[in-house]
This record gives structure tokens, sequence and C-alpha cells, in this order.
């Protein structure tokens, strides 16, 4: 297979108080991409790397174009480091529950590697989580363990209901994905 990168630099010079002559461009600019992406044999793959005017809006542009971007977003969501990596500290003051995940401890180790060590009243393991975009993440059990409920509490490899704390929703998503949900 040979993979080829093409670059669209199509520009539709249109008066925009027309919308007449801006959905003329708009459609013949669908048209060279589509007869571009049209071309590719079973061989050939093509990928079509655009660079859209900004007069348009987002989501004129075609599903198939914006597909490479979100996937190169997602790709880079999903890249991370933890409190067990020696890049320096992870900053989660003032981090808060996003959401819950159930799952096994042994499964979070496996993944994220050994929990910092707990703050030995409400909370047993928590993990810190950055991702390359700066978004941060904790896992943490809450409440539910020995250190808050003595021997009645459970022990830290048992806990399978987990929060996800974060200053955004979207660490919630990320770290579900990370983990196979």
């Amino acid at each position: 297979m040979k993979l080829g990168k093409v670059r669209l630099n199509l520009e539709y010079t249109v008066d925009t108080e027309n919308q007449e002559m801006v959905d003329h461009a708009i459609s013949a600019l669908y048209d060279d991409i589509h007869n571009l992406v049209k071309t590719a044999t079973l061989n050939d793959a093509v990928i079509v790397d655009t660079d859209l005017s900004e007069t348009l809006d987002p989501d004129d542009i075609p599903a198939f174009l914006k597909e490479d971007d979100e996937e190169k977003d997602d790709e880079k969501a999903l890249k991370f480091r933890t409190h067990n990596d020696k890049k320096g500290d992870i900053d989660v003051n003032g981090t808060c529950c996003q959401g819950e995940i159930d799952i096994s401890y042994k499964k979070l180790v496996k993944v994220f590697g050994e929990p910092e060590e707990s703050d030995g009243y409400k909370v047993d393991a928590e993990w810190s989580i950055q991702f390359e975009d700066g978004e941060v993440a904790t896992i943490y059990n809450y409440k539910d363990g020995k250190n808050y409920n003595g021997d009645s509490g459970k022990k830290t490899e048992k806990i399978t209901e987990w929060h996800i704390g974060g200053n955004k929703k979207i660490v919630v998503e990320r770290i579900k994905k990370i983990l196979g949900y």
C-alpha cells in the first residue's frame, strides 16, 4: 500500500453576504474533495489534510475530513503520565469529583501503577494523572475503606467503586476510555 498526503489549499473568493455564492463555493469545495478521495484505489490510500477558510462554519466541513483531526485530538488526549513517572509533580489542587467508575483495584494498578500515599482519613488509595494537553485527573476511593471506617471498611484491594476527580467532566470519559469502558 502506498500512502500519499494531499494538502488542499482551496480558496474561493465570494461575497459573504450573498448566500447563493457562499453555498456554491461550499458545494464546489465538497465536489473537489469528493473527486480527489474517489480517485483512491484499493492499492492506494489518500489522506486529505485540509486548510479550510475560517469563514466556513465547522458544521459545513464534511465528516470524513474532520475524523482525522478528531482522531489526533483523541490520541493526544489519551496520552498521559502518572504520579509514578519522574517528570515532576502533578498539580491536582482544586480538583473535585466529576464522576465514578466501577473497576477493580488490580486493573487500576495494572494501568496506572501503584497508588500514591493516601490522606490517611477519607481516602485509602489515589492516582494522579496528567494528560498531554494539561488536563489532570485523580482516581480515588472515598469513605469506604479502612482509613475512614476502621475494621469495618473494605480492604483497598477489594474496593471497586472509585471516584474520578478533575477540573472538567471530559477527564471522566478519558479515564473510562483508557480503562476500556
